[in-house]
């Protein structure tokens, strides 16, 4: 990869080619990091247990919240960078990338350190099973740990990224998935570890995963405008102000739907190890879903970025419609095989037939949530592109607390269990429709760029 380029302008060319080369070694990865997700929960559900599996499950949806936290903080910079790129500004580059370097590892510190100490109370409140607290807690405590190679694998691709280059990180995440899948067949299913081993393998290839993404960098140090001495990572006071204005929200933005999803998880939860399973199982297929629509929010997220830097806002349009085209496409696939073999999906990561039984309805009604997906993913990119953060802060805010939460708990009373999965399911369409009435309002043409 020595003589690999880092650098990709969106900004004049066809399109569909350039969005294609983009966005396809996205999928990739998140494609090998679903099928490493998934591979921990079915190593874990077919070696060491229902109450493993369990463990696992409700102890992953916290450290999915860590993660996404990583996210959208590693958004800010993408978008700052895709920014300043699109603008011309590389003498500006060093500075800002020093700076949200900085600032990610002061978060990752925070998050790491607060996951460690308050993973028993943190999995009580979540309703966590007596019989699946032991390994629950010790998931989270190694899983939390990690997070500091998460934050900073993910904080060195959401540079290279808003230079334009998906193809580094698909490439470090492969490496890592592949080590993953055989750390967890060591550890659980030889050395029968069972969840502390499958969050060791998870760790292990974090840090794997960061390591190469930091080495590519720096190999690529003058291309990315970064020179990686010391004196670049201190935090100068306008840098910081602009990756935090455009960190901040969205991390209030995850916070939000994501806390009242583990909010919705605690009820789920106390329903038993049953419900419990086919809550993780089916938060393993919304990240299937992802594999496509949060690749199209990260390639618009760009697009955007680097177009509106260049006064380009025509070039947002056509790119918005062919992602919706491509998500849609997914969508329909996965509905097909959730719809068509409901038990043949969930039997890949269990042979309980009480979780089996679950599984039709269950899909029936997450089908929805897929379709959701899929439109507002594009529609955050535009957002998140134009650096309108606040406003992601807000639509993620209605979605969790007020949709999400309230028609969880309205449907739940009614309905029981499956109440709570038609409230995760039909929150996201809340999202769809406030973000498509912003891009419709052509209000994001005229944003000022921070």
């Amino acid at each position: 990869m020595r003589n690999h380029t880092i650098q990709r302008n969106m900004t004049e060319g066809r399109l569909l080619p350039q969005l294609a080369a983009f966005t396809l070694p996205f999928i990739v990865a998140n494609l090998l990091q679903t099928m490493y997700t998934i591979a921990d929960l079915a190593i874990v559900g077919r070696f060491a247990g229902t109450e493993a599996l369990a463990a696992v499950s409700i102890s992953g949806q916290v450290t999915i919240l860590f993660t996404l936290v990583g996210n959208a903080i590693a958004n800010g910079g993408q978008i700052y960078t895709a920014q300043l790129l699109g603008q011309n500004r590389q003498r500006d580059m060093n500075a800002a990338i020093g700076t949200f370097f900085s600032f990610v590892a002061l978060a990752a510190v925070v998050v790491a350190v607060f996951g460690m100490t308050l993973a028993r109370p943190v999995l009580g409140r979540l309703n966590t099973p007596a019989e699946a607290f032991s390994p629950a807690v010790q998931y989270l405590t190694v899983c939390a740990g990690g997070m500091l190679f998460v934050f900073g694998y993910n904080a060195v691709c959401a540079i290279l990224r808003g230079l334009g280059d998906s193809t580094s990180p698909t490439v470090f995440m492969a490496i890592s998935a592949v080590v993953n899948i055989l750390l967890d067949l060591l550890l659980v299913a030889v050395l029968h570890m069972g969840a502390f081993g499958a969050a060791i393998a998870t760790a292990a290839s974090q840090l794997l995963a960061m390591v190469l993404a930091v080495s590519h960098l720096y190999r690529h140090r003058a291309e990315a405008c970064f020179d990686f001495a010391p004196r670049s990572f201190r935090m100068n006071r306008h840098d910081l102000i602009v990756t935090v204005q455009l960190a901040l929200p969205l991390v209030c933005m995850q916070l939000a739907i994501n806390v009242s999803m583990l909010y919705v998880s605690s009820y789920i939860n106390s329903f038993g190890v049953a419900a419990a399973s086919v809550s993780g199982i089916g938060n393993k297929m919304y990240s299937v879903v992802n594999i496509v629509s949060s690749a199209s929010l990260a390639a618009m997220a760009t697009v955007v970025g680097q177009n509106i830097g260049a006064g380009k806002p025509e070039r947002v349009q056509r790119a918005l419609g062919l992602s919706i085209a491509i998500n849609l496409a997914f969508f329909a696939l996965v509905a097909a095989v959730c719809l068509i073999a409901p038990r043949f999906v969930f039997g890949v990561f269990t042979d309980a037939e009480e979780v089996l039984a679950m599984a039709p309805r269950y899909l029936r009604i997450s089908v929805w949530a897929y379709l959701a997906f899929a439109v507002m993913q594009p529609l955050n990119g535009v957002i998140l592109g134009v650096g309108y953060t606040r406003l992601s802060m807000a639509i993620g805010i209605l979605d969790g607390v007020i949709a999400r939460i309230g028609l969880s708990l309205l449907l739940g009373h009614f309905m029981g269990v499956w109440g709570y999965f038609w409230g995760y399911s039909l929150a996201g369409f809340v999202t769809v429709i406030l973000a498509g009435a912003y891009f419709l309002s052509g209000r994001w043409k005229r944003r000022k760029l921070l």
